[in-house]
């Protein structure tokens, strides 16, 4: 997958990327099981998956035998240029293995097949999750769930059982639950698939995964206790205010009725808020399907797999693709408040933001500062639209194009009948630094402001960021006051401001977050 992510301009996905994969998926008015940071994250090593950031789509690829897209692009901006963009990656690596058929988009629900209607593409269904009534899962009543509630019944008659919520010092156990659980499986498998067998072997990883990182993936899970043995566990969540999930669930296969109390107690004490539960889909798995089925779900959430319309087996046409991947919608919206492009050196364009931008700003944002100061994607698509602000971003690439290097954004206010700005933020990613690249663009920003008549500009600087400090003192911003523990305990900032009465700025009102 190194190869691919050079390749292509792909990057693995890490758990520093779970705010901007919320931010997509919030955007979902119907998610099915698959639209979750934690599905994507637990699955990237079965998956072989990585993403990037195309015309303001998150795009998640898939390298099994093939280059697919895991999911349709999610996001705000040029839907159909990204979809090009997408099929010319995938194009280039399947027909260099002589088949360019094979390029497709998996786990496409309703909602979003409905946005790509118009773009040439052909939908094939694939096996749907699986919805329940969460009342009925809760009570197992009626004729038809009998035997699981019988069952449930057994397994309390015959242990002393009890729960806990998942704790970090059970996680030893819940590994060892798994591995015994997977080789069990294995050993009674009769089906001689080797396609069951690979995903059984998916299973365990991406299950390791979400024990290991259930807090941070914000995971709700339980573990089950009988006769003083762990002997199950469940995680899952939210999907929507009226569904949640069960993502992972495992429980010891001779303990008759423990799967079912557990998925029963999990929905009562965690899901019983929420109307309906999904339990994903069956992976085309007759018994998985069979079991899945006889806990008589509501309905099920379709799915669909994405092929480009009338595409004939074709070997490899050479690619070139327009450097770099990643690019804006071509037509931004309007800004508010106008800031001049321009290119400063060879290869860097210094211009307006756009709402195309939101998840490239925030996946910087999160590479530059600590999670507790990193402006979240629901922040940067606010500050974008604000008729307030004045925002640019670098590229490296031409004008309306290229990787998102760095921004920054100032807030027009009045205060006490005076007009001034407030830097906001400033960030530039790491492997950009070293170039003036900061200067230039907060350079590009006071431009901006004077062009409007604003002079007057403040901001709030940590006290031991001597770099960033130095910077402001070169583009003429003075200290005013010293900040204590503006940042934390022990951590103090300054105050720093410049243009017309910058010495009476202490009487200006600060607070919210800071260039830092």
């Amino acid at each position: 997958m190194d190869e691919i992510c050079r390749t292509y301009g792909l990057r693995p996905i890490e758990l520093v990327d779970k705010p901007v994969f919320d931010a997509a998926f919030a955007s979902l008015t119907q998610p099915i099981s698959d639209y979750t940071f934690a599905q994507t994250f637990i699955w990237r090593d079965g998956d072989k998956s990585a993403w990037t950031l195309i015309e303001g789509h998150v795009c998640v690829f898939a390298n099994g035998e093939d280059l697919t897209l895991l999911l349709p692009p999610i996001g705000e901006g040029d839907l159909a240029r990204c979809l090009k963009r997408c099929f010319e990656i995938m194009d280039d690596y399947n027909g260099r293995r002589g088949d360019r058929s094979r390029s497709r988009i998996e786990y496409t629900s309703d909602e979003l097949l409905a946005r790509m209607k118009g773009l040439g593409l052909e939908a094939a269904p694939m096996s749907g999750d699986y919805v329940y009534e969460t009342a009925r899962l809760i009570d197992l009543a009626g004729q038809d769930l009998k035997s699981k509630r019988h069952l449930r019944n057994r397994f309390l008659r015959e242990h002393t059982a009890w729960t806990e919520p998942l704790r970090p010092e059970h996680v030893p156990q819940c590994l060892a639950l798994l591995k015994a659980w997977h080789a069990e499986a294995e050993a009674h498998d009769t089906s001689g698939d080797p396609l069951i067998a690979l995903r059984r072997r998916h299973d365990l990883k991406a299950s390791e995964q979400a024990l290991l990182h259930f807090a941070s993936l914000n995971l709700t899970g339980m573990v089950l206790w009988a006769d003083g043995r762990l002997v199950g566990f469940t995680l899952g969540q939210p999907l929507s205010p009226r569904q949640a999930s069960i993502v992972i669930e495992k429980a010891e296969r001779s303990c008759v009725g423990a799967a079912q109390y557990i998925f029963s107690e999990f929905c009562r004490q965690y899901w019983h808020a929420y109307p309906e539960c999904n339990a994903g889909d069956d992976w085309e798995i007759p018994s998985l399907a069979w079991t899945k089925e006889s806990y008589r779900p509501l309905y099920r959430l379709r799915k669909w797999v994405l092929r480009a319309a009338a595409r004939p087996m074709v070997t490899h046409i050479p690619w070139s693709p327009p450097a770099p991947l990643l690019e804006p919608a071509p037509t931004p919206a309007p800004e508010p408040i106008a800031v001049a492009a321009h290119e400063p050196a060879a290869g860097l364009t210094i211009e307006p933001g756009s709402l195309a931008d939101v998840f490239a700003i925030a996946a910087l944002e999160q590479r530059v500062f600590p999670p507790e100061l990193a402006i979240k994607p629901k922040q940067v698509r606010y500050l974008l639209r604000s008729p307030r602000s004045v925002a640019v971003v670098a590229r490296v690439g031409s004008a309306g194009a290229g990787t998102v290097a760095g921004w920054t954004v100032a807030l027009v206010r009045k205060h006490r009948g005076r007009v001034s700005a407030r830097l906001y933020s400033v960030a530039v990613d790491p492997e950009h630094r070293r170039q003036g690249l900061g200067e230039k663009l907060v350079r590009a920003v006071l431009n901006a402001l004077e062009q409007l008549g604003i002079e007057r500009c403040v901001l709030e600087v940590a006290e031991d960021n001597a770099a960033a400090r130095q910077l402001y003192e070169r583009l003429g911003f003075r200290y005013v006051r010293l900040l204590p523990d503006y940042y934390g305990p022990g951590r103090h900032g300054w105050r720093m401001a410049r243009g017309a009465a910058a010495t009476l700025s202490e009487k200006i009102a600060g607070g919210g977050q800071s260039p830092r």
